[in-house]
């Protein structure tokens, strides 16, 4: 199934793959938004990204681990933007709560 876009053919269909990458914080650049979380691929656990198109709206998540030493998932936010380069950018979880919040109350 394909729909025409400013005279190209594309597809409909959801891009689904799964992949399981190592993130790190960034300097922020000109070009992102003071509203997300700038991060790039790990040095120390790279992957090829390759085309970063599907990224969004993919969770994020970190382990840490307490002084009892248990240790915990958490919920970072959600892909927003991504480039071949390996850079992306992160919704925090934080404006996300809020704003499910709002709706829940509404």
């Amino acid at each position: 199934m394909a729909q025409q876009v400013f005279g190209c053919a594309r597809s409909t269909v959801p891009k689904r793959r799964a992949c399981k990458l190592y993130l790190q914080p960034r300097k922020a650049t000109e070009w992102d938004l003071s509203s997300r979380i700038p991060v790039k691929v790990h040095e120390k656990y790279p992957a090829d990204v390759g085309d970063p198109d599907g990224f969004s709206g993919s969770p994020v998540f970190f382990i840490w681990q307490d002084e009892s030493p248990q240790t915990h998932l958490g919920f970072a936010g959600m892909i927003t933007q991504g480039d071949k380069s390996g850079n992306f950018q992160i919704y925090p979880a934080e404006t996300i709560r809020t704003v499910v919040n709002g709706i829940l109350i509404d």
